[in-house]
């Protein structure tokens, strides 16, 4: 049974213009057959759109063997990535992405995130009110924070949190984002994702009218 004296909450929000363009067909180069059905947890959710499920897939990649995927990704990057980071002659100048590598170097594996409809149709919903009138944080239109929301779609949820990435519409370029943390001191988006604790992750990505794309991420244990 769990504690609730055990509940917080973190809020994060990030911004990333340039895109890139990643070759889905390359993924299987990168990963074995196996590693790929373990963090593809998200295949039969039809609530989800194909860009959404990519989302989880990514994360969990990264969850399920943080090393293995801080060797792969910086390949992946080098190779294909258009976006600011992704370029081989920034990688090896870029801090944070730097700092990146070293996390999931030192990070130990965990499960892999479920996904969650209540907690997709929450993401999905806010990401569509904030994108509507063009809008960024994690308050709702009508002045409800993102802890009130989730709780209410999942009462019974101790440990909870919330991404937002702004600018990007490709599946690695949103997970990549939020996991490099340009920026941020705190990491909190980085921290987030790599949390052991969460189990449970709802995604939404809709139209910004300032961005292009907004996509927003609720955890829970």
């Amino acid at each position: 049974m769990k504690a609730q004296v055990f509940l917080f909450s973190f809020i994060f929000c990030s911004f990333v213009t340039q895109k890139s363009l990643f070759s889905q067909n390359k993924v299987e180069n990168f990963w074995k057959k196996e590693r790929i059905a373990q963090a593809n947890t998200a295949q039969n959710a039809a609530y989800l759109t194909a860009n959404e499920k990519q989302v989880i897939f990514f994360l969990n990649l990264a969850r399920l063997d943080p090393v293995g995927f801080a060797k792969n990704i910086e390949k992946v990057w080098k190779a294909d990535s258009k976006n600011e980071f992704g370029q081989t002659n920034n990688l090896g100048q870029n801090k944070w992405f730097q700092s990146l590598l070293k996390d999931l170097q030192n990070t130990k594996p965990m499960t892999a995130l479920q996904p969650n409809e209540a907690l997709s149709g929450v993401a999905k919903k806010h990401a569509t009110e904030m994108g509507k009138i063009g809008q960024i944080g994690h308050k709702s239109p009508d002045g409800t924070t993102f802890d009130k929301r989730i709780r209410k779609a999942l009462p019974q949820a101790g440990f909870i949190s919330e991404n937002c990435d702004y600018g990007n519409s490709n599946p690695l370029d949103i997970v990549m984002s939020l996991l490099v943390d340009q920026d941020v001191p705190s990491l909190g988006h980085r921290k987030n994702i790599l949390n052991p604790v969460y189990k449970r992750i709802g995604v939404g990505i809709q139209p910004h009218k300032k961005y292009q794309t907004n996509t927003v991420m609720d955890f829970a244990d």
